[in-house]
């Protein structure tokens, strides 16, 4: 009789993440003392029965069922470790690598494979609310086709997210990518970006604000005021035009000039000068 089999205590558990059509790893860590005598790979798909995928043994990878899912798509990245190319959405699931060992242990290590669609090319929807002089009220949706969810948040220009942010001139939505802005033109920051991710794969897409909210020259003149009225120079009326000397000396002269009917009176500081002549 072959010699028993001695269960491992504790399986050995992963989770690996894949994009579809690219390809994943599941290696088995097998201490060094350790000799593999056989490796068996079997596949619990998200429904279905398990099935054996391939056998490792004395250094040669081997497939049951060539004419399985995984056809040639399987093959030994080194001798621990089993390489899935070309990577389907049918193939999540649950892998089990059952090794037998020369001391006659029996370890099983299992592997969750998550295999997700890469991310597509997402666009960003504007919409301008109301416009004034102080700035725009803008909502923004960010949108990626697809048949997956897809993470999705915001980044302003200085790669801050929206929830680092505490100035207040924005509003998310409970959605995630619906982005409402209160924004001023004069701002620094006028880039937005949308960020859709997923846990493999991640685009991005920006919109410059003043492509929506343009600052148009009656606000830049309106701008230009309200920071100039300190200390600014006001611009002389037209009443108050500078005038000829000659004639402000004579509208001077006509406006001191002592009255006729009064020949006594003292001359005005203004009043020319005459020599007095004694009567006879």
């Amino acid at each position: 009789s072959g010699a028993a089999n001695i269960p491992a205590a504790t399986p050995a558990h992963h989770q690996v993440d894949g994009i579809h059509g690219g390809s994943v790893l599941l290696p088995v860590f097998i201490s060094l003392t350790q000799k593999v005598a056989k490796m068996e790979w079997r596949f619990q798909p998200q429904s279905g029965l398990a099935f054996v995928i391939a056998e490792f043994t004395n250094g040669k990878l081997e497939w049951p069922n060539p004419r399985d899912r995984f056809g040639q798509r399987l093959d030994m990245a080194d001798e621990a470790t089993l390489r899935i190319a070309s990577l389907e959405l049918g193939d999540r699931g649950v892998y089990t690598a059952r090794v037998r060992l020369a001391s006659a242990v029996v370890e099983e290590h299992t592997f969750s494979c998550r295999v997700y669609e890469s991310v597509p090319e997402p666009q960003i929807h504007a919409q301008l609310g109301s416009k004034t002089a102080e700035g725009c009220n803008v909502t923004l949706k960010c949108l990626a086709s697809g048949k997956e969810a897809f993470n999705i948040s915001w980044r302003r220009e200085d790669q801050l997210s929206f929830q680092e942010d505490e100035s207040g001139w924005y509003q998310l939505s409970a959605k995630g990518p619906v982005l409402h802005l209160s924004w001023r033109p004069n701002s620094s920051d006028s880039t937005v970006t949308c960020l859709v991710s997923n846990p493999v794969d991640q685009k991005n897409v920006s919109l410059d604000l003043l492509s929506i909210c343009p600052v148009d020259s009656g606000l830049g003149i309106y701008l230009w005021r309200k920071r100039s009225s300190r200390g600014a120079v006001p611009p002389t009326p037209p009443e108050e035009k500078k005038r000829s000397p000659e004639l402000q000396y004579a509208e001077l002269q006509k406006r001191r000039s002592p009255p006729k009917s009064n020949e006594n009176q003292d001359p005005g500081p203004l009043s020319p000068c005459l020599a007095e002549v004694p009567v006879v």
